[in-house]
């Protein structure tokens, strides 16, 4: 049996699920909100690569060397729509990959500051890097809304024949079976 697997909607359900731990849990929340975050950038470019690989010949062999900037770009002249990266959700992605920059491409550094108490959990925070300082409800909620609203719009634009697609998560179903060629 061979399945196709979506790994946008793998990535889409574990930020909604990280998100999810993130607000049960009474005590620090920034492990399950960093995990939220991240997977919503691999969520986000994961769908240009299912997109990109829908409409445009030989993405496998460009992909790679393309910025997020540059995948997006291409997908929205391939699909006829032009992305404004100063609105929403646009903008918000922006955001989304400085942060993600911010991370994968962190050092060691020395910071200096005030502690400040959590808005979320109430604990102290002794000063620290910045993507550490983004992690709260609020920005993880921000940027999994403009996850799912970007991909819902150049989805729309895109003439696939599947109108929703993070579908499957509602349905918990992550790949779909290929029928054989004898089928």
């Amino acid at each position: 049996m061979e399945t196709e697997v979506f790994p946008h909607v793998w990535h889409y359900v574990s930020s909604k699920r990280f998100l999810q731990q993130a607000r049960d849990k009474t005590e620090d929340s920034l492990y399950p909100l960093l995990a939220s975050m991240l997977f919503s950038a691999f969520c986000f470019e994961a769908y240009l690569n299912f997109l990109g690989q829908e409409k445009i010949k030989g993405w496998k062999n460009i992909e790679r060397k393309f910025s997020i900037d540059k995948k997006l770009e291409t997908i929205g002249q391939t699909v006829g729509y032009s992305i404004d990266r100063s609105r929403k959700p646009f903008q918000t992605i922006t955001e989304l990959f400085d942060f993600r920059d911010l991370v994968v491409h962190a050092k060691p550094e020395t910071v200096r500051g005030d502690v400040k108490v959590h808005k979320d959990t109430g604990q102290a925070r002794f000063p620290t890097s910045k993507w550490i300082e983004m992690c709260d409800l609020e920005t993880a909620t921000r940027f999994q809304t403009a996850v799912r609203d970007a991909i819902l719009e150049l989805h729309k634009h895109s003439n696939y024949p599947q109108n929703d697609p993070l579908l499957f998560t509602e349905k918990s179903v992550f790949s779909i079976p290929r029928k054989d060629e004898g089928d």
